[in-house]
């Protein structure tokens, strides 16, 4: 057990043994931390709460965790350097509510990176209280949120982020299920260029102007410079020239006049319909599947979660400004009759939220110490 323990003597004369300080963690402006641990009755300085520490702060053994509000044994808690204004000590939380903010925030957005009174917890200071499994999906996510255009397995039945050393040109190749995914339109990979891609677009047009056409075996781009329209690929398709379809399997006409002209006289012609990926080479995602959709909409807007102003101030239109330039003094409220209270961020029924009484706002202790 890595927690020492030690022997101290009381008025009486009594020995009692205790547990050391157990973990504090300093958190700097930038995201890093710093464990420090007791000696001497004191702590390390940093930017974080340091100095001395009381000989009564010394010998405590448990700590209030500001998740579950359970006094729970300092050893196994994460003590951290901030609290609000009305609070009587430094905010800290127990292993298995740590554990759920950390599970939590993977999959809500909102609260990643995880983070008590707007100041980040590094998953590096919790390699102690969190499984290694939840560490490394943590590591994951971080990339995952630093990425400027995130790609997703285009399968629905994984949707897992593709990692971008698993990008390779314009297709990602998922680790999980070993889907491969077009990185341009995130539908699953398809035959040739993809026409949602900017300079695909660009290039249909100049090649409609300019009456290209493209193998439909192939998708290799061709320009038919003299002759009829039946045309022959390098990789044994053949094709008419004009719509591209297998030959002798269309109405169309088998050669042009103006194909026999000067490249001046052919630009006034008018251009060829150029043949883009057919529609099952493309499978469409479903609407209410869509990953990328479903990422965003875990979204939610804090600015539009405060509830239970009254209709005075409403109608005055002063709603807003008093919650953006409250102080906010919070208090415990509790539900009338048994009843349960409504958070007015993430609207979850709970016995009790923290209450302002000038704002009206009532937020859950979750969304107080990790969304504000």
């Amino acid at each position: 057990m890595e927690d020492h323990i030690f022997t101290t003597l009381d008025k009486s004369g009594l020995t009692f043994s205790t547990p050391s300080t157990g973990r504090f963690l300093e958190v700097a402006g930038d995201g890093t931390a710093n464990n420090a641990e007791s000696s001497n009755g004191r702590m390390s300085k940093g930017k974080g709460r340091a100095g001395e520490i009381s000989h009564e702060d010394e010998h405590v053994t448990h700590a209030l965790c500001s998740a579950c509000m359970e006094q729970c044994a300092r050893f196994d808690t994460l003590q951290l350097d901030c609290k609000r204004p009305e609070d009587a000590t430094y905010h800290a939380y127990c292993r298995s509510c740590l554990i759920d903010l950390f599970q939590t925030s993977l999959t809500d957005t909102t609260l990643f990176p995880p983070r008590c009174c707007g100041k980040r917890i590094p998953i590096s200071a919790c390699l102690d209280l969190c499984p290694p499994a939840l560490v490394r999906q943590c590591a994951e996510k971080e990339v995952e949120m630093a990425s400027p255009n995130p790609i997703y397995c285009s399968n629905r039945y994984c949707a897992r982020f593709i990692k971008p050393e698993s990008v390779t040109a314009d297709v990602a190749i998922c680790q999980s299920c070993r889907e491969e995914t077009c990185t341009v339109c995130k539908n699953p990979r398809h035959k040739g260029l993809c026409p949602e891609d900017p300079t695909v677009q660009m290039l249909m047009d100049v090649a409609g102007k300019k009456r290209w056409q493209r193998c439909p075996r192939c998708r290799t781009m061709v320009e038919l410079l003299i002759g009829c329209h039946h045309m022959r690929c390098r990789c044994g398709g053949e094709f008419c020239y004009v719509c591209a379809k297998p030959w002798k399997t269309c109405s169309c006409s088998q050669w042009e006049e103006n194909r026999l002209l000067s490249d001046d006289q052919v630009a006034d012609a008018p251009g060829n319909q150029i043949a883009m990926p057919e529609e099952e080479e493309i499978l469409e995602a479903d609407p209410s599947l869509d990953v990328l959709s479903a990422l965003q909409l875990r979204l939610a807007t804090v600015a539009g979660g405060f509830a239970n102003v009254n209709e005075e101030e409403e109608a005055n239109g002063d709603a807003d400004h008093l919650v953006s330039e409250c102080r906010h003094h919070w208090e415990r409220a509790y539900g009338k009759h048994g009843e349960l209270e409504v958070c007015g961020i993430c609207h979850h029924h709970l016995k009790f939220v923290n209450a302002c009484a000038t704002c009206k706002t009532k937020v859950c202790n979750r969304c107080l110490n990790n969304r504000l």
